[in-house]
């Protein structure tokens, strides 16, 4: 009788047989070869380190008026020129960059948690707490997204914590939807099947089985809206409906310094420019990030 023999493992160059790589890893293996991906990821830190030490570390304060120094160009004292009232453009990008980045991440954060939750219970009860869910969802997403923005701070008033709370709610539709489709194909698997089986309950399966097979897709639209939640609130301070004066936001500084396009350009291209290269960093972040998590595209990078 012959005795089959099994084929030896693999050694690494000290003998040892090779670790298995967890997905965190591959993902960052994956980031770290695509060239977007360390784009956005440089742009990503510069401004959260923009967000996080640049009050404390802008030239001068955002708030301080000087009319006699008032739409100056860049110089060494003012890098970006100042404003229609005197005040440092440098310091009021700096200071406003916690605000407009808060805005985007928080209210983003808020709609997936309400709306993966809403999905979730409509992916795994279906029938009618389905249908009721998704239609209410279908009702908000028949508006368009800056209008029910506009309606939702209208009604509250304007401010900051209004906007924050409007761009969430614009935006739990499309993490419920996502959340709901990846529940429809994940509770249908051998393993949510087997749990039914054995007696485990609705809530049980849902926190257990289905939520952490969803949270991959989450995170990366999480990330690609930041970036569109970023120009809504520029577009409601733009407006004036977010963020009063004068402490500084980036869409507020547009709507305030467009008049002087002309004359003092400077004024308006900063917070443009801050917007753009923003909106950029999570594009850029985002899409690297989805191609990294799906292993069919990474399987044929």
């Amino acid at each position: 009788m012959v005795t089959p023999t099994l084929p030896a493992p693999t050694a690494t160059r000290d003998g040892l047989a090779p670790r298995q790589s967890s997905q965190f890893a591959d993902t960052w293996r994956a980031l770290r070869r695509d060239p977007s991906g360390r784009a956005g990821m440089a742009l990503l830190v510069f401004f959260l380190l923009l967000a996080c030490l640049g009050p404390a570390a802008s030239p001068q304060n955002p708030l301080t008026q000087d009319i006699a120094a008032r739409l100056q160009p860049p110089s060494r004292a003012h890098w970006l020129g100042t404003d229609e009232l005197g005040r440092d453009v440098t310091s009021r990008i700096a200071h406003g960059a916690h605000l407009s980045l808060g805005v985007g991440v928080i209210s983003v954060l808020l709609a997936m948690v309400v709306g993966g939750m809403v999905g979730l219970v409509s992916g795994t009860q279906r029938g009618l707490v389905d249908r009721v869910l998704m239609r209410v969802m279908d009702t908000m997403m028949a508006f368009p997204t800056t209008l029910l923005a506009i309606a939702v701070v209208s009604l509250r008033g304007p401010g900051l914590m209004n906007t924050l709370l409007a761009i969430g709610v614009i935006r739990v539709p499309i993490f419920a939807r996502l959340t709901r489709s990846t529940a429809l194909s994940i509770r249908v698997i051998e393993y949510v099947a087997a749990a039914h089986a054995m007696g485990a309950r609705a809530p049980r399966i849902m926190l257990r089985h289905i939520l952490p097979n969803s949270i991959s897709p989450l995170i990366v639209q999480a990330t690609l809206g930041v970036g569109s939640a970023i120009v809504e609130a520029a577009g409601l301070g733009f407006l004036g409906l977010g963020q009063q004066p004068p402490y500084p936001e980036w869409g507020e500084m547009l709507g305030s310094s467009y008049v002087y396009l002309i004359r003092a350009p400077w004024a308006m291209f900063a917070p443009g420019v801050a917007i753009i290269l923003a909106v950029l960093a999570f594009n850029l972040f985002g899409d690297a990030l989805r191609d990294a998590i799906d292993p069919r595209i990474r399987r044929h990078a």
